[in-house]
């Protein structure tokens, strides 16, 4: 069975006829193939387009160029059809450096010969499932046969082998856990948290002394002061956080109020103390009258290993805002449009600055904030003024 819709992802810069051309090949072999080029009526809304056929294919096809690879609007593109888990086949038109990302996906290479690239892209493409190619997060394993792997008597020594070493590694756990107790006194500190110089800890009941805290202080008066409780404390809460906030977020509103938004936030536990972050918002400004306006707001923000805490500064990965310019047709012509029709001019992306703070309101809600306190100098004389945007997600997991 063929796939239902095949969407193509090109930089107009370098890439905009071999797309054309291997658009118009596939469909003469009767795949549903959707690009820009011949599908956005004018007078449509571009973005809104692009979004509408993104959300509805099965498969993404990336022309990796010199330009594709450095454009923030095509990489949107390829990494929301990463997160939606939907099929992304880089076909190769000119050797350029590969995004990271897209590495781990095999590839049709078009270098060499472009009929045997169609080939064996037309190949896969028919197969319905595309075979030989990578899924997002896939990693393709050799086949073994069962009970074959017991049967080698280098694989009875490694079977052993794992036992002992976990076995030293459950000794060595329990005597390190008693040299945490006997010193409480001692700092935990998080090497690779990206909200260094931040409070490494948050005591969520640190309002409320417990009643070893109060007599530790009514000691200290006289030179009887117990160290460890406060430590034992912070440990607990950030293990209560962790349980309470692990897992998938939706992002539900916006403010300021936009046109469209979507976004995730995923929050990994990696031990009792660190968590991995991930997360990506985007909406739509409301559009204006102007000839030139702002069109939309993406932003990619996570840490790989910090600590939990009720507020949190995380790593912006990209924070980028579209803007476009747009005409309107005084007059009649031949394959653009009618009289009084709107045609794009000119869209830019640009890559800004800015800092990302999540805050854990409750067990079922949480706010990222993005912010910028310095005016930046877009495209097309657009300045963008400073800003706080705020994004509301709900638990679904």
């Amino acid at each position: 069975m063929a796939l239902k819709k095949i969407f193509f992802s090109y930089s107009r810069a370098d890439g905009s006829d071999f797309a054309l051309r291997l658009a118009l090949d596939l469909k003469k072999q009767g795949f549903n193939v959707w690009i820009d080029q011949q599908d956005i009526r004018a007078g449509s809304e571009w973005d809104l387009e692009i979004e509408k056929a993104l959300e509805t294919c099965d498969c993404l096809l990336f022309i990796e160029t010199e330009k594709s690879v450095i454009s923030n609007n095509v990489l949107d593109e390829v990494y929301y059809a990463l997160d939606q888990d939907k099929k992304v086949i880089p076909v190769i038109v000119h050797d350029s450096k590969t995004p990271f990302r897209l590495q781990r996906l095999q590839h049709v290479d078009f270098t060499k010969d472009y009929n045997t690239g169609l080939a064996q892209l037309t190949r896969e493409l028919k197969g319905g499932e595309v075979s030989g190619f990578f899924q997002p997060g896939e990693r393709k394993l050799p086949q073994k046969k069962a009970g074959s792997f017991l049967a080698k008597p280098s694989s009875l020594i490694l079977v052993i082998a794992f036992f002992v070493i976990a076995i030293a590694a459950v000794v060595m756990y329990s005597v390190k856990s008693k040299e945490i107790v006997n010193d409480g006194s001692r700092e935990m500190v998080n090497t690779n948290d990206t909200t260094a110089g931040e409070e490494r800890f948050v005591d969520v009941d640190s309002q409320k002394p417990e009643k070893n805290e109060t007599r530790n202080a009514e000691e200290a008066g006289k030179g009887t002061v117990k160290s460890g409780t406060g430590n034992k404390a912070k440990e607990k809460s950030t293990v209560r956080l962790n349980e309470t906030f692990t897992g998938n977020w939706q992002l539900v509103e916006v403010e300021p109020k936009a046109v469209s938004h979507r976004g995730y936030l995923k929050i990994d536990e990696l031990d009792e103390q660190k968590v991995k972050i991930k997360s990506y918002v985007q909406f739509y400004y409301p559009k204006t009258n102007d000839t030139a306006f702002l069109s939309i707001f993406n932003g990619f923000a996570g840490c790989t290993s910090c600590v939990l805490k009720e507020e949190v500064k995380i790593t912006a990965e990209d924070i980028a805002v579209a803007a476009q310019q747009y005409k309107i047709l005084k007059e009649e012509r031949a394959g653009i449009g009618k009289q009084g029709d709107t045609i794009m001019n000119k869209g830019s992306n640009t890559s800004i600055r800015a800092s990302v703070t999540l805050h854990l309101v409750n067990s079922t809600t949480a706010v990222i904030k993005i912010q910028r306190d310095t005016p930046a100098e877009l495209s097309a004389g657009i300045t963008l003024d400073p800003f706080v945007y705020s994004f509301r997600f709900a638990k679904v997991d």
